[in-house]
C-alpha cells in the first residue's frame, strides 16, 4: 500500500519527506504492539517507532 502510494506520488512529481502514523490500543494494530513492547524493552519512543514493521518499511519509500 505504501509503495503504490509513494510511485503514485513520484509520478505526479510530488516529493514525500515524511509519514506520521498513529497508533490506538485496542485496535489491534501489530504496529502498535510492536511499539509498546519496543518502549517496554527501553528504547525511546522515536526508536520504538522506528522499529516496527511500518518504521523499518518507510526509509526506502521515503526521499531525503
Amino acid at each position: 500500500m505504501f509503495a503504490s502510494a509513494m510511485k503514485l506520488f513520484e509520478n505526479e512529481g510530488l516529493r514525500v519527506a515524511a509519514i506520521r502514523g498513529f497508533w490506538r490500543p485496542g485496535q489491534g494494530s501489530d504496529n502498535y504492539r510492536q511499539y509498546t513492547e519496543n518502549l517496554e524493552k527501553g528504547m525511546a519512543p522515536k526508536q520504538a517507532a522506528a522499529n516496527t514493521w511500518t518504521g523499518r518499511s518507510l526509509p526506502d519509500l521515503v526521499t531525503r
